[in-house]
């Protein structure tokens, strides 16, 4: 799989938490009777100010469930939910046309996060504005790749190797390019 420079990564892992991080915004919301609190959060180290890292955390009773998932490089981090699925959505530039967007969906089960689905989209803007989708590869559905829950995947699972390694698995089983 090609590096991105906006590719999901784990700050402990990448030692980038010596850099200052803003809190962009955060949001509480509660599955299964549990508050959980969804927080962005930007590095500002450019002179001019522009954001160099993004990152996003969740945070159940004050205490973060994971390393932080980050963008590297200027882009645009955000969280969704509904009901129990609590979604990591991150967009970046390829190339001067070509634009990609990148989700991890969680499924939150008993108060553990499960990877529920890994997907990416390349997309373009045409004359007229509108966003025309050139591919999408979902890399990771759990019900496509482990259909009987043998192997779930959780947050506390996930590290930093674990894209390249659903992207070649992926790729194995015939699902991507």
């Amino acid at each position: 799989m090609k590096k991105l420079a906006f590719a999901w990564a784990f700050l402990g892992l990448l030692g980038l938490s010596a850099k200052p991080y803003y809190t962009t915004y955060s949001q509480d919301i509660e599955i299964e009777g549990q508050r959980y609190t969804l927080v962005s959060q930007t590095s500002r180290e450019t002179p001019q100010g522009k954001p160099t890292t993004t990152c996003l955390k969740i945070e159940r009773n004050g205490q973060v469930l994971h390393a932080q998932f980050c963008m590297e490089a200027v882009g645009k981090a955000d969280f969704a939910y509904k009901k129990n699925y609590v979604t990591l959505e991150f967009s970046g530039t390829l190339s001067e046309q070509v634009n990609r967007e990148l989700y991890l969906t969680f499924k939150v089960v008993n108060g553990v996060f499960y990877l529920h689905q890994y997907s990416q989209q390349n997309y373009i803007y045409d004359a007229q504005g509108v966003k025309k989708i050139l591919k999408t590869q979902i890399i990771y559905r759990q019900n496509r790749d482990d259909p009987h829950g043998e192997n779930p995947i959780t947050l506390n699972s996930l590290d930093g190797a674990y894209q390249d390694k659903l992207f070649a698995q992926c790729k194995e089983r015939g699902y991507c390019m």
